[in-house]
This record gives C-alpha cells, structure tokens and sequence, in this order.
C-alpha cells in the first residue's frame, strides 16, 4: 500500500484548534504533533462534527477506559492537562457507508532525561455512514491553546499518484539519461534507418528503361512489353519489424497491372521468381491496390481492407511489418491524417525467412499499357513500430 500526503497544516501561531481539511480516502494514517498551551486535552474530530463518537484506551498499560456517545471526539490524544509536547499516530478507515473506525497510539514526555514518557493506545469510532469524511480537526476539551508549530499531517493510500517525471523530448538524438533509483542508461534515439530523397541516382540499378532517378523523384513512364524496373541494396537487411514512407504519384495507365513496390531479398524481378518478397501491385481495375507477398515458392494474394486510387493524384504511402503481421495504408495529405481506402492486411507465411534489402518498383505483370507515376522521400525506419524519436535502454 502507497501513501500519498492528503494534506497538512502548521500553526503560525496560538489557537483553539487545528482544522485540515483532506482529499478523501478511504484510509488515513494521521499523524500528529502538538505543543501545549498551560495544559490541553487533545481530542480528534471529524468533519469538526461534535457528536457521535465513542472510544477505547488504555494508559500505560492500565485498565481501559471508555466512551460512548461521546461529543469531544473519537479519541483523546491525552488527558494530563499540563504544558507538554505530544506526538500522536492515528490510522483510520474512511469508507463512506460505514462507520469510521481508528487505532491510535500517543505519547507525551517532560522534558529532561529523568523523566520517562508516557504512552496511551486505543480505539475510537465517528457513527457516520453517510458520506466519507473530509477534514481532521483537533480540538481541547478543557480551556487552552494548540501553541505554534503544531502540525497535523495526514496521509491517503489511494490517492492518485503524482505523474512520474517523463523523459524529456526537447534534446539532441545521441542524448543519455541514467535512471539513478535503478542504475539504467538510455540513449535519444531517431529510429530512421534510410533516407532517399532522390536527389541522386547513385545505387539504383536500371533493369530496362522507362524508370530513372530524374528531378528529385523516381520517374516511371514504360511500357509493359519487357522488364523495365528500377531497384535499390539497401545497405542493410531489414528486420522482421519496420516501417517504410513513400510519396507516391498516381498518373494514368490504360490496362494491366504492374510491381508498385516491394521488399525483396534478391535482385530477379518480383512476385515472379523465387525470392522472398513482400509489397504490392497496382491492378487497373479502379488503381486497385493489391498486397502480395512470396515466401520464395509461393505467393500470397490474400488480404483485408481496400484502396482504391485515382489517376492524376499525389498519395502518401505508410507499410507497417510486424512479424507476419504487414499492413498497407494509403493517405491524401503528407501528414498522414486522412485515410484513402481502409488498411490493407496481409498475414504474411512463416516461411518467408531471407533478409530483404531491395527495394523495387516498375515491373510488368499482366496487360499492356504505359504506367505513369513517380515515387520520392523514401524513409525506413527498420526494426521499431514507431517514427518518432524515443528513448531506447542501453544494452536491453
């Protein structure tokens, strides 16, 4: 059980009594230390409500002593009525159809090393079902006052708790956080793996013609009669989880259907020979998008949700691998907000197991006819869910 402070109070100078009202809880642990005036008796109240207490203690050990329908409150701090320093823990159960119940326990001491303290222990009750209670108090029942720097303090277990203090966001990616409760190093992290904005063609390969690397985007313009692609090496093998962006063009295309993109573990010409691939095609039944995937023998057409595209019109394309899991998704503006279509989803065969590291496009299917449509600002973010910088723990 978690205690949080529920609230707390200090005299700054004399009075008749301390009032503190408390977030509600449903259990309490009050803790209380205060400085006599020429001789107090400390009673606890709640809601400052007189009436509707009885109590049980026990001084020293002695016999018990009671109360019942008792007005002063539900339990006596203590009752020697002389200037003395009290010191008072008291826990209490604050549900609000029941009655409120607490165990107290108190002492109190002369001063000097000859005089030993006291102590006083007992029980007390407050007979409200009505409500949980909302404010401690203490009060004297003999004339007197609570001097400066009586405290009353309460605390709550089921507060809710203060929000844990975020990493902040605001620093360089290479930045380092220790956590010193647990000796953990974390790293500022950009999960972008690759960047392309086309601005060169350096690495891409030609297979045909048609497609280039020319004004700052991928330009496709070919004809389906032959293999005409354009493809990339990554540089790096792709994980079983990643995400890539693409801007991509639609223009116009008279029949078929042909290669829009894919990840592929070797260089042959996709979705027709026997290499590990995953991606999609463009059918011109309606610019339908198509996921496809080949496990290096067989390939996989099935899938959920649909996007259709439309000739003459700018797209921005999300795909989302995880595990088998891999996910199609197609937006009107670069900020990725507005959906075109439902998510595509494919579950991908288990089988499919060799590093991908290409990127193609362009390739022909079925038909005939001359695609026209471009890609640009390639980015892959390769072995995490997320694009935003985060903060990854050091060696985990």
């Amino acid at each position: 059980m978690a205690w949080g402070k529920a609230g707390s109070t200090t005299l700054t100078s004399s009075a008749s009594a301390i009032n503190l009202t408390v977030e509600s809880c449903k259990f309490n642990n009050i803790i209380t230390h205060i400085v006599n005036d020429t001789g107090i008796n400390p009673w606890i109240r709640m809601d400052n409500n007189a009436g509707d207490y009885s109590s049980r203690w026990s001084i020293n050990g002695a016999t018990d002593g009671t109360l019942t329908n008792n007005t002063n409150g539900a339990f006596p701090l203590w009752g020697s009525e002389i200037p003395i320093t009290h010191f008072g823990i008291i826990y209490a159960l604050n549900i609000s159809s029941e009655e409120k119940l607490i165990i107290a326990w108190a002492t109190e001491g002369l001063t000097g090393a000859t005089n030993a303290p006291s102590r006083r222990e007992g029980v007390g009750k407050y007979a409200q079902t009505s409500a949980q209670v909302s404010s401690f108090d203490y009060h004297t029942s003999v004339a007197g006052d609570f001097l400066t720097d009586s405290n009353l303090t309460v605390l709550g277990s089921d507060l809710t708790p203060a929000a844990a203090v975020p990493f902040p966001t605001n620093v360089q990616v290479g930045s380092r956080a220790e956590i010193t409760d647990t000796r953990k190093m974390f790293n500022y992290t950009n999960p972008l793996t690759f960047e392309d904005d086309f601005s060169s063609s350096t690495g891409w390969t030609t297979v045909g013609s048609g497609l280039s690397i020319t004004g700052g985007k991928l330009d496709a313009n070919f004809t389906g009669s032959s293999d005409n692609r354009i493809y990339k090496d990554l540089g790096f093998n792709l994980e079983n989880k990643f995400i890539s962006h693409f801007d991509y063009y639609q223009g116009t295309v008279s029949s078929g259907y042909w290669d829009m993109f894919s990840f592929t573990s070797g260089t042959s010409k996709p979705f027709t020979s026997s290499q590990d691939q995953i991606g999609a095609i463009i059918n011109l039944s309606g610019y339908n998008v198509l996921a496809r995937s080949y496990d290096g023998s067989s390939e996989n057409t099935s899938q959920s949700g649909a996007i259709s595209l439309s000739a003459n019109t700018q797209y921005y394309v999300t795909t989302i691998r995880d595990g088998t899991s891999f996910e199609i998704k197609v937006y009107s503006d670069s900020a990725r907000t507005t959906q075109v279509g439902s998510t595509i989803s494919q579950t991908l065969s288990t089988n499919i197991s060799l590093p991908l590291r290409y990127f193609q496009t362009g390739h022909y299917i079925g038909g005939s006819g001359t695609p026209i449509y471009q890609i640009d600002n390639l980015k892959i973010y390769n072995g995490v869910t997320q694009t935003t910088n985060y903060w990854q723990e050091i060696g985990a």
